[in-house]
């Protein structure tokens, strides 16, 4: 699977999950001006509530097997998503969209627009 087919199957299954925007209370002291905001879904089972990356949540319902919210490595091999986009999206739903260069920090454009397609796919935001 890649990053496009993940995103479509992504958003045919994100209504099983309560999707926010969460800070990142991880790194801190942070030299950026805001705080990062993570992608999470908030799942309700029987024994209680899980919360989840989106590679996770998807791994959940696809399998049910459920991997803590940092072991995005595991839930991609389950899933059978490169691991090359399975980094990128980590990256997009962690609000890791910035790199930084030898003269400066600089976007990286298709993780950006992976960020903005995962926001969409959630339900958070609108489609590009």
């Amino acid at each position: 699977m890649v990053a496009t087919e993940f995103l479509e199957e992504l958003e045919k299954v994100h209504s099983n999950f309560r999707w926010a925007l969460t800070p990142d209370t991880g790194r801190w002291p942070e030299r950026r001006s805001g705080q990062r905001l993570r992608i999470r879904g908030t799942y309700k089972h029987p024994s209680g509530e899980f919360t989840f990356e989106p590679i996770g949540a998807l791994c959940y319902i696809r399998t049910g097997k459920i991997n803590g919210v940092d072991a995005w490595i595991d839930s991609a091999n389950a899933i059978q998503l490169s691991l090359i986009d399975a980094g990128d999206l980590t990256a997009a739903a962690n609000d890791r969209t910035w790199a930084s260069f030898p003269d400066a920090r600089k976007p990286i454009s298709h993780v950006h627009q992976l960020r903005t397609q995962l926001v969409a796919s959630v339900g958070l935001g609108t489609k590009p």
